[in-house]
């Protein structure tokens, strides 16, 4: 791990935390793609696979350990949802929708299949926009169990994100198609989206994905869109 305190121009002396991070004898890993959160009591918790990276203590002081799950799916995200707990949604390793657990730091309940949440086994995005009422989770993926090429973006009004409206297919901003995706709350009261895509697609591999666009849209945009 290092760290930078100037914009990225100059970052400290890596340190090797992968006996405090790893699990024993693995032989692959993937940390997030998802972002981390920082929660209300002030730890971080970045998603990896099959655990939560956590992080105590103040910048430049902190002590790191990880949160074993109970399934060890390859891209995770999470979140800190209204009610308080911590919600995994991942990518599935196999099957047709998104795999979703909750908890805390203290442990987590089994992955399920969020039914509501057709997915074609490919990364996804997950923000909580706000906690006052009515608060907003949102979650971006591809709305369909076969095609990276319908990717959708949704709110949940649920404490613990439980549904999410139909939302809209952000291929209406254009995006001709897209591949995994991250989200952050701009000062502007917006969502953005740093997103791979092949809109400037060369070759005819159809899941090459040739440039990252940054999408930016509101709530509105969401809701008032088309409903198909």
């Amino acid at each position: 791990m290092t760290r930078s305190v100037d914009d990225g121009a100059t970052w400290s002396t890596p340190q090797d935390l992968a006996t405090q991070l790893i699990p024993a004898g693995w032989a692959w890993d993937a940390v997030g793609p998802g972002i981390g959160v920082k929660l209300s009591t002030g730890e971080l918790v970045v998603p990896a696979k099959g655990r939560n990276l956590i992080g105590r203590g103040t910048p430049g002081n902190r002590t790191w350990s990880m949160q074993l799950l109970g399934e060890s799916n390859n891209e995770g995200t999470v979140a800190q949802t209204p009610d308080g707990r911590l919600y995994r949604n991942d990518r599935p390793n196999s099957g047709d929708y998104r795999r979703v657990a909750r908890g805390t730091l203290g442990g987590f309940g089994a992955f399920a299949n969020d039914t509501g949440l057709p997915d074609p086994q490919c990364e996804g995005a997950v923000l909580v926009y706000n906690l006052d009422a009515p608060a907003r989770t949102i979650f971006l993926n591809f709305a369909s169990t076969s095609s990276r090429r319908e990717m959708r973006v949704r709110i949940s009004y649920d404490a613990d994100a439980n549904r999410y409206t139909y939302g809209r297919k952000l291929g209406d901003a254009p995006i001709a198609g897209a591949g995994k995706a991250s989200m952050t709350k701009t000062t502007d009261f917006r969502i953005g989206a740093l997103v791979e895509t092949d809109f400037f697609e060369y070759g005819s591999d159809p899941r090459s994905h040739r440039a990252i666009v940054w999408r930016r849209f509101n709530l509105s945009w969401i809701l008032n869109g088309p409903g198909a």
